[in-house]
């Protein structure tokens, strides 16, 4: 039972603070304000320190990535020219295999034509004067024929 006792006096000492009574003046209400103001005024220093750093990454890595860029960009500019060179000397290679080509399908149509037509000229030029002949020969058997009947005739007559 004393200890229960004891127990007793102790939690209700314990929990009838002292403090629990107290009463806030001014002088605390400025030292808390005065507190407050002093954690801004570290909490915007920070701030501000952060920034600048954060700035000096960005200028810095700004700085890097602008190097980085012109050392892309002349290395792409010179790809290109080289691009450019090899691919006006492969131009120019089809445009001259091209050209040498084309000269050559025109040169074959013209040796077929020539192979055609030559012999069927000379074909032509054959057939015409056979023809000739074959119709000089019709007329002289005509006459002759006209010359045989008419000499009949006059056989016949006689």
């Amino acid at each position: 039972m004393k200890r229960l006792i004891f127990v007793f006096i102790i939690t209700a000492l314990l929990c009838y603070n002292l403090s629990v009574f107290a009463a806030l003046t001014v002088e605390d209400l400025g030292k808390i304000q005065k507190i407050i103001n002093d954690s801004e005024v570290r909490m915007e220093k920070r701030l501000l320190e952060v920034e600048k750093r954060i700035i000096e990454r960005i200028t810095e890595l700004d700085k890097r990535l602008s190097g980085d860029i012109q050392e892309l960009d002349k290395r792409l500019s010179g790809d290109i020219q080289n691009l450019d060179k090899r691919l006006s000397g492969d131009i120019q290679n089809l445009d001259k295999r091209l050209s040498f080509h084309s000269s050559l399908i025109v040169a074959l149509i013209i040796a077929i034509i020539g192979f055609v037509s030559v012999p069927m000229g000379f074909i032509t030029f054959q057939y015409f004067k056979m023809r000739a002949q074959q119709e000089e020969e019709i007329k002289t058997l005509r006459e002759k024929i006209e010359a045989l009947e008419t000499q009949l005739l006059v056989e016949n007559q006689d």
